[in-house]
């Protein structure tokens, strides 16, 4: 006797439906026709891969920390490695 593979229906939650609202009202709008999910993955990866090279890459020099690109909260002297 085969097997039915039944396929269970998956409803969303109440935050999840209404944060999708959200971005599709707000966010999505600019947004772009020609943007696919595929494109939109590769770059995020893109951004994780260059975020972890700059990484390995202040172990040779501070100056390689994405201090710009990020938001500045605080700011750190590398001569005395004090926060400010």
């Amino acid at each position: 006797m085969p097997q039915k593979n039944t396929v269970k229906k998956i409803i969303p939650s109440r935050l999840e439906t209404g944060f999708q609202q959200f971005l599709y009202k707000h966010v999505g709008k600019h947004i772009p026709e020609s943007m696919t999910p595929n494109r939109m993955t590769l770059i995020g990866a893109l951004g994780g891969l260059f975020a972890i090279i700059c990484t390995l890459l202040t172990h040779i020099s501070p100056f390689f920390f994405l201090r710009k690109f990020s938001l500045e909260v605080f700011t750190v002297d590398f001569r005395t490695g004090r926060l400010s």
